[in-house]
């Protein structure tokens, strides 16, 4: 067991006055957070501005969900095994909880841009993409509706801020986070395999993940839904325009080598994406899927980069001295500092304040010229949804405690911009 559970009793008995640990197990609201996958990261730390060392390890975090619906740390374990060397820290332990808050934040940062954000939308982004022009001819009306999500996203990726350049040099963004390059790219080649496109889609997540819980203030959840279905119901319509029967989807050997070039092995390689179409609920939802993919989904992952990491010490993405061995390791303030990057790697982390403060359009535009009478019918349906969820969302920020704005259509990208 990586966690003993007797020690996360003895925590909560500890620090939690409002109810006992078996009724808040049985009430959900007990949260695990597990960085097992940067296992390889740890083992294999990367080296920057000449030689200093970088540091991350993989924390298991518990959190408690308090009566206001706010999630509250209140244990860490640095590592996966179990040992005296490796104690749960506390809100008891002063600087030494400090010091695992930073790691786990590190943990937090390099699981949020290699395998979440590079990996799962970047990169499986980039697969439809190509998938889509080799595939789909251009007047295809699969192809006319997807054109407009998918612009920009091959120029970006491409660009050499993140891989190594054609000289071989790491890019300036990547080599900040804590591994070594070439752990850094098995990590996100992990987090592909690891990936289930089905299993991905917004309500199939949010359940798996436990979220579900009403009394859990997650406003991702909450104004996340209301996209997912106007996406879903969107997405329906349009092909149902498109295609008469079930049969003229499985007929369609377009749509079948798009399907095939995405998921099969010696192409695409996105797991879990449907090996064909038998139907036109399965192509609705399926399109539905990538479109939230490359605008809502996209939109709540990238556009908060600065927010968390852009004030360097509250996630930097790597840590820069190691960490505590043990409750008896002391830890001062000096020893903190320690831990955060020097000017040019903190200054380098701060450059996600350009990455996230333009955009380039906005969900639901379409060149409407290039559609179909019915089609634009249908986009014209879309876009008065989208204004309603404008102003749902809108008005729950007015009461929430914390407003949230990244599922707001009014500012979501129509695509994987940056």
């Amino acid at each position: 067991q990586k966690l003993p559970e007797s020690e996360i009793q003895r925590v909560f008995a500890k620090y939690v006055d409002e109810t006992d640990y078996a009724t808040a197990i049985t009430q959900k609201r007990v949260y695990i957070l597990d960085y097992a996958d940067l296992e390889i990261l740890q083992r294999n730390p990367g080296q920057i501005d000449g030689g200093r060392k970088q540091y991350v390890t993989t924390p298991i975090v518990v959190l408690f969900l308090q009566a206001d619906g706010i999630l509250r740390p209140i244990a860490i374990q640095l590592y996966q095994d179990v040992g005296p060397d490796n104690p749960i820290y506390t809100p008891n332990d002063g600087n030494l909880w400090l010091a695992a808050k930073t790691f786990a934040q590190v943990a937090d940062g390099n699981h949020h841009i290699l395998i979440t954000h590079a990996t799962r939308i970047h990169y499986v982004m980039e697969a439809i993409i190509m998938a889509s022009r080799r595939q789909l001819y251009k007047s295809h009306p699969l192809c006319v509706l997807l054109n407009p999500h998918l612009r920009h996203t091959l120029n970006v990726n491409h660009q050499h801020i993140f891989l190594r350049d054609r000289k071989g040099r790491p890019g300036r963004y990547g080599e900040l986070f804590a591994g070594d390059y070439d752990a850094t790219t098995q990590c996100m080649a992990n987090g592909m395999t690891s990936f289930d496109f089905g299993a991905s889609a917004f309500p199939n997540d949010i359940a798996s993940r436990e979220v579900d819980n009403p009394d859990l203030f997650y406003p991702y959840r909450d104004d996340g839904m209301l996209l997912w279905n106007a996406i879903q119901h969107f997405t329906t319509e349009y092909i149902d325009v498109c295609y008469q029967s079930d049969g003229d989807v499985a007929e369609d050997c377009e749509i079948q080598a798009w399907a095939h070039d995405i998921g099969a092995q010696d192409r695409g390689r996105i797991p879990g994406f449907p090996a064909r179409f038998a139907s036109r609920q399965e192509l609705a939802e399926t399109i539905g899927h990538v479109i939230f993919l490359c605008t809502a989904f996209h939109s709540c992952i990238h556009f908060n980069q600065y927010k968390y990491p852009g004030f360097v010490p509250n996630m930097p993405h790597s840590a820069y001295a190691p960490p505590p061995v043990g409750k008896g390791a002391e830890m001062d303030a000096d020893g903190l500092l320690k831990l955060q990057p020097a000017f040019r790697a903190a200054y380098s982390q701060t450059w996600t304040y350009f990455q996230t403060n333009f955009t380039v359009n906005r969900i639901g535009q379409y060149p409407l010229r290039q559609f179909d009478p019915a089609a634009r019918d249908v986009i014209e349906r879309f876009r008065k949804q989208l204004q309603e969820i404008e102003g749902r969302i809108d008005q729950r920020n007015s009461s929430r405690p914390v407003p949230y704005d990244r599922m707001n259509p009014r500012i979501i990208p129509n695509g994987v911009t940056v």
